[in-house]
């Protein structure tokens, strides 16, 4: 298979988002836009920027691995550029740092901050406030989405536990598995997906992995394996891009040949993820693909629908870009 090159990475928003998860990024100065931003737990330590055409990215920026980096972002005028420093002289690429969505400067009735209790992980949230900020999101124009995810995190057994002592121990592996086979079969297409984090095992049980998911009608969501600062993998090394490129190129392929829909709900830009409408750009075919082209075209008019069907059920709220 062969690779993009350099210049290809930084001309493709989706290829750079992925090296961005391998390789982490340097900022250059000390400017407060560009302060790390933790508006999630686990994943979400870094900074949220805004690359070409609208992809977002929470790019590694304090993690060890990440002072290492090719990449570093500088002031450019009035904003911001990412260039690359360890090769020819390409030009930079011009990025964006998302600003907080407006209400999580805003406090719950109870002082808590609600940037703090929009935290999609957590256990330190009452019942109350979580409402309380939901129903300020949704003052914004935020669209909550039905939708079944399950963190299966490993492929393979035998690392789940060494991973996941704690569910490996309360759960197990197979009830996952378990789980999304019984969703998918009661929710419609597309609004089931399992979560693997690619990078704590071989490739190959990460791809079998997908292959289980995606045969059970439910969509893979694949996390880049993030060593943070302050917990006990912190020292590991991130995959590389070499490994996640086919990693994601199988997983779009996965989707495809299944005819699971990706992508449909508006306005939905996540960043910790390479998203599977987004790993598209690493499986185009090399010829003409009948396979390829109705599964476009069919997942083309069920936009039209999703699109229909979310701005009915956000009738009288302004629309607003949720990033998560």
């Amino acid at each position: 298979m062969l690779l993009p090159d350099r210049a290809t990475i930084l001309a493709t928003p989706a290829s750079l988002k992925l090296d961005f998860m391998c390789r982490g990024l340097r900022v250059e100065g000390d400017t407060a836009a560009t302060a790390p931003r933790r508006m999630r737990a686990g994943l979400g330590s870094g900074l949220e920027l805004v690359l070409p055409d609208g992809v977002r990215l929470n790019a590694p920026v304090v993690e060890t691995f990440a002072a290492r980096s090719p990449y570093v972002l500088r002031a450019r005028g009035d904003g911001h550029e990412i260039a690359r420093e360890d090769g020819p002289d390409l030009p930079g690429t011009p990025v964006a740092v998302a600003p907080p969505p407006a209400f999580a400067g805003r406090k719950t009735s109870s002082g808590k901050p609600m940037g703090r209790v929009a935290t999609l992980q957590g256990t330190e949230k009452a019942d109350d406030e979580i409402v309380e900020t939901a129903l300020a999101a949704r003052r914004e124009g935020v669209t909550f989405i039905h939708h079944m995810s399950f963190c299966v995190e490993a492929g393979n057994p035998e690392h789940f536990a060494r991973v996941c002592p704690g569910k490996a121990a309360t759960i197990g592996h197979e009830a996952y598995f378990d789980a999304i086979e019984h969703c998918a079969r009661r929710f419609r297409s597309g609004a089931v997906s399992g979560e693997i984090i690619a990078g704590i095992e071989p490739a190959a049980d990460t791809l079998a992995a997908i292959d289980r998911i995606t045969r059970a009608g439910a969509f893979p969501t694949v996390c880049v394996f993030r060593p943070l600062a302050g917990t006990a993998m912190a020292d590991a090394s991130p995959p590389a891009f070499e490994a996640m490129y086919p990693v994601f190129r199988h997983l779009y392929r996965r989707v495809v040949d299944r005819g699971i829909p990706v992508g449909l709900a508006p306005n939905i830009h996540v960043s910790i993820i390479v998203t599977p409408a987004e790993a598209r750009a690493f499986a185009e075919p090399g010829g003409f693909s009948p396979r390829w082209h109705a599964y476009h075209a069919t997942l083309a008019g069920k936009r039209v629908l999703g699109n229909l069907h979310y701005r009915y059920r956000s009738r009288g709220v302004p629309p607003r870009t949720l990033d998560a």
